[in-house]
């Protein structure tokens, strides 16, 4: 992750633990429309390794929220309520960790 963003995140000094969080408008192919443009180009964003997406299936959803949470110390996401029942699964996994 070198985007732009991510090295903002790194680079956030605190003197005291923060959890942060994100907002990650487009899931798949899926574009929350409170989110994000209906015209944003998801395949752009999947191949830039972009933090406004997260892949479809919930395996490699959590995978890749586990990597945010190591690699940039993100603890909460929020996505579209469109995924919510695709990802119920995903949610339980990572409850509490």
């Amino acid at each position: 992750m070198g985007s732009p963003l991510a090295q903002r995140i790194r680079s956030f000094d605190s003197t005291r633990k923060v959890e942060l969080s994100m907002h990650v408008p487009v899931v798949g192919d899926s574009v929350s429309p409170f989110m994000a443009p209906p015209d944003i180009d998801t395949g752009s964003l999947r191949e830039t390794d972009s933090l406004a997406y997260l892949p479809l299936d919930p395996a490699a959803a959590a995978d890749e929220l586990r990597r945010r949470r190591e690699e940039l110390g993100v603890s909460y996401i929020a996505f579209g309520a469109d995924v919510a029942d695709t990802f119920a699964p995903l949610v339980a996994e990572l409850a509490g960790r």
